[in-house]
């Protein structure tokens, strides 16, 4: 029973995490030691972090967290990096992926058996959420790790596919695949897509959504809209940063 712009929905969509906190068992959870990507976008239906649903699940550790950009919290801006840091209520690691590390070393993947990601992505190629899940698959690839999406709706709905597809060599956090600027995927099937054409895949497993349709958008979902970044206040906001995100990049000069 989210907010959406003032007025009271009943959730018609569940997400990955609705169903998890509902009693969902899954064999890469249930007996192992799980970390956890998320910020506050990671909640469920009625407002309860992933942090608390993972921390408190049956015959499950909740070993590690890992915060990409914007910080575990939100509260930082675009490109600000940071440092790791301990969870003050859980006394877990929170390892940073917007720091010294894009890609998470092997250290930091030791204490974890599954990584988890429950993460609002937008939609669009820019977003770094979505190149932070790639360069975790590939971290995990290598050791020997496994990946659980918890799936989430595209809030531009998931019927249109737009713009240019970027070329192989431009590579970036803000472009960290070879796909068109307006995906037109959940995160999940994003994820999934990208898996297959990886030159060595991580074993990889989506909780898919319960309700969600390819031409709903955000507002017809009937869940509560968390800001994924600090510029993104609404999810209508994200059709504007199609458009924003191609005028971020481009040099701009001045007579």
């Amino acid at each position: 029973m989210g907010q959406l712009n003032g007025s009271e929905q009943i959730p018609v969509v569940k997400t990955g995490v609705d169903l998890l906190s509902r009693g969902l068992s899954h064999p890469w959870i249930t007996g192992n030691r799980i970390g956890l990507i998320t910020n506050p976008t990671g909640i469920t239906a009625d407002f309860v972090s992933t942090i608390d649903v993972c921390a408190g699940l049956a015959n499950t550790e909740l070993t590690a967290l890992y915060a990409c950009e914007h910080g575990l919290y939100g509260e930082l801006q675009a490109g600000v990096r940071f440092g790791d840091m301990f969870h003050p209520r859980l006394d877990i690691p929170v390892f940073s992926l917007y720091g010294d590390y894009k890609k998470p070393t092997p250290a930091m993947l030791a204490g974890v058996d599954t990584v988890l990601f429950d993460i609002q992505d937008v939609g669009i190629r820019y977003y770094t959420y979505a190149s932070t899940l790639f360069h975790m698959m590939d971290a995990c690839a290598g050791a020997g790790k496994r990946m659980l999406i918890l799936d989430r709706p595209n809030p531009l709905g998931g019927n249109v596919v737009e713009g240019g597809v970027l070329n192989a060599g431009y590579e970036s956090l803000v472009g960290a695949w070879r796909v068109p600027v307006r995906t037109g995927l959940t995160i999940g099937e994003l994820a999934l897509m990208v898996n297959s054409e990886m030159d060595v895949p991580c074993e990889l497993d989506v909780v898919a959504m319960e309700g969600w349709q390819r031409s709903m958008e955000f507002a017809d979902c009937g869940l509560p809209w968390m800001l994924p970044s600090l510029d993104v206040t609404l999810s209508q906001y994200a059709h504007a940063g199609q458009c924003a995100g191609i005028c971020g990049y481009v040099p701009v000069r001045r007579h």
